[in-house]
């Protein structure tokens, strides 16, 4: 086969056409070999999650959902274990890297090639965040004053009822004023 110059459209010289197919098996091995990699991170990302779901499922049960990891496809793949933090295979694809986002950018919490190490910080982290959540629950039924009522729908659908019916009326009322007094 032979290529044509995009711009003559003139038949290249064999040697380039030579040099076009290596270049065209190189990328492919590339693309190949990138695949292969992030195939391995995600499995490894899958495995660490099914050793850490068993140790997760009692907390999960009494965070309302707060802590629901999943492996997340992409480039890095994640695994995430709630919404601020993630495990990665960064910097090599054998490395766990758990990090957490943070305001002023990303905090890494632990680097390790032992996936039982990486398990174990996990579960502390995600303890250690239920533990903060459940404070912070405590603390907002502190602050919250004795005397704020907390209203049931019913309640709320009759206020909504009076004041629709308040402004029936007052347009009724604007109406026969505006017949008896036209301008």
């Amino acid at each position: 086969m032979t290529v044509e110059s995009r711009e003559t459209g003139a038949p290249l010289a064999p040697a380039m056409n030579a040099a076009l197919r290596e270049a065209r098996v190189a990328q492919a091995t590339h693309f190949d070999a990138a695949a292969d990699i992030r195939d391995a991170k995600s499995l490894r990302l899958h495995v660490l999650l099914d050793d850490v779901r068993p140790h997760l499922e009692g907390l999960k049960a009494r965070g309302d959902g707060f802590l629901d990891p999943l492996v997340a496809p992409g480039e890095p793949p994640r695994l995430w274990i709630d919404m601020v933090a993630y495990v990665l295979m960064e910097p090599d694809p054998r490395t766990f890297r758990l990090q957490r986002d943070t305001a002023g950018g990303h905090e890494i919490l632990l680097e390790t090639r032992d996936r039982g190490e990486m398990r174990a910080r996990i579960i502390t982290y995600a303890a250690h965040r239920l533990v903060e959540r459940e404070r912070q629950f405590a603390f907002d039924a502190r602050v919250r004053p004795a005397s704020s009522r907390v209203y049931g729908n019913a309640a709320l659908f009759l206020a909504w009822l009076a004041g629709f019916c308040g402004g029936v009326l007052a347009l009724f009322a604007l109406g026969v004023w505006l017949a008896k007094n036209p301008f």
